[in-house]
């Protein structure tokens, strides 16, 4: 178990030269996130997650944004530049990764340095869609076309992409995008591209898990994913429909379906009739 207390040392002093603070992440006690007084190239604040061991060391990791983050800009690991722009940037910041999450691990006594250098080299590593995705050669992302279906769908209004969104406790997401309804206003959307599933996943499973523990009714929840139906792990799909429906974007009717009728589906993942996902 980890809380605030236990890096009250390190947090006085980075609190007083850059702004940082914690708090507890919902659901979670071996972790709690702390706030590192940067924000991305977005405006959106970068936030770490952190724990103290048993042996007083500190691991601090972004949670795999700094690289999903640059796989919705389009920046393609299977591009040989890309890659190795990727590796020597981890060798020069002294980064370790695991499942596309950046990490260090430090005793508590070097702490304070080592994790302001991390939340430094995940701003700088932002910086790479620059180099490896111009500009005017950039694909678009899923949120890119889901924003732009929806603002072409009669019925659905005052799309926004990318909101600053309260919820209780405290706690703020920024979904890919939020739309009202004929019968429902601020639906939040979370959009999940193929090119990085475990992240896209884990985004959005933590992103609804806060929206589900903040009372938001399911029917103002909806992921959408990229890709076939059949290409996304049946036992994840389970999971995250028990905080959001889910939708696919191969599937794109249905997705007007759920925000335009009132009546919603009895089974939480919107496929197709004759299509099913088992129940594991």
């Amino acid at each position: 178990m980890t809380d605030c207390r236990d890096i009250s040392t390190m947090l006085a002093t980075l609190s007083d030269l850059y702004g940082w603070g914690c708090r507890p992440v919902p659901g979670r006690e071996d972790v709690v996130e702390v706030n590192t007084g940067r924000t991305w190239h977005d405006d959106e604040q970068v936030r770490l997650l952190l724990r103290v061991d048993g042996s007083h060391t500190v691991v601090a990791s972004d949670g795999g944004q700094a690289l999903l983050r640059l796989r919705d800009a389009g920046f393609d690991l299977d591009d040989p530049l890309c890659a190795s722009l990727w590796t020597e940037s981890l060798k020069t910041y002294r980064l370790e990764e695991v499942d596309d999450r950046l990490y260090i691990q430090i005793e508590m006594s070097r702490a304070a340095h080592a994790v302001n250098r991390l939340a430094d080299a995940i701003v700088a590593l932002d910086a790479l869609r620059v180099v490896c995705v111009p500009k005017q050669v950039k694909g678009r992302s899923l949120a890119d076309e889901v924003e732009d279906y929806l603002r072409g769908t009669k019925g659905i209004t005052n799309v926004h992409k990318s909101p600053e969104v309260a919820l209780t406790h405290g706690l703020t997401i920024k979904p890919s995008l939020t739309v009202d309804t004929p019968s429902r206003r601020a639906v939040l959307i979370q959009a999940g591209s193929t090119s990085a599933r475990t992240q896209s996943y884990d985004h959005a499973f933590t992103t609804f898990g806060l929206v589900h523990r903040s009372g938001v009714p399911m029917n103002r929840r909806l992921t959408v994913l990229g890709g076939n139906v059949e290409s996304w792990n049946a036992g994840r799909l389970r999971a995250l429909s028990d905080v959001t429906f889910v939708g696919f974007w191969t599937h794109r009717a249905l997705l007007s379906a759920f925000l335009l009728e009132d009546h919603l589906p009895d089974d939480p993942i919107l496929v197709p009739e004759g299509m099913d996902v088992p129940m594991l």
